[in-house]
């Protein structure tokens, strides 16, 4: 069986929003040609795309690499994200108290 790459943000998930409903994901699954491996991202901006593509690129027959937003700026990295450091609590915050 040959081996598939998807990069990419949220359009490269599987799941659509009816559950019976066939994505192109799940379409190309149900061919039984390739054994899928999905590194989209939901909200991911391209460089993160782009990592994963070049470091995963040559273990795979076959890749598809979405751009849907070029536009797109991570302001946190999805890679590895300390919740705790990057919340802004109250005591960020000036509160003017009228």
């Amino acid at each position: 069986m040959k081996t598939l790459a998807i990069f990419g943000d949220s359009y490269g998930r599987s799941g659509g929003y009816d559950n019976d409903e066939k994505d192109w994901v799940k379409f190309i699954e149900s061919t039984g040609e390739y054994n899928i491996t999905n590194f989209s991202k939901g909200g991911s901006p391209l460089w993160y795309s782009y990592n994963l593509f070049v470091k995963n690129k040559n273990n795979f027959d076959k890749i598809i690499f979405l751009i849907t937003a070029p536009h797109r700026i991570g302001l946190v990295s999805p890679i590895s994200v300390d919740r705790k450091s990057t919340r802004l609590n109250s005591s960020h915050i000036p509160l003017s108290r009228m």
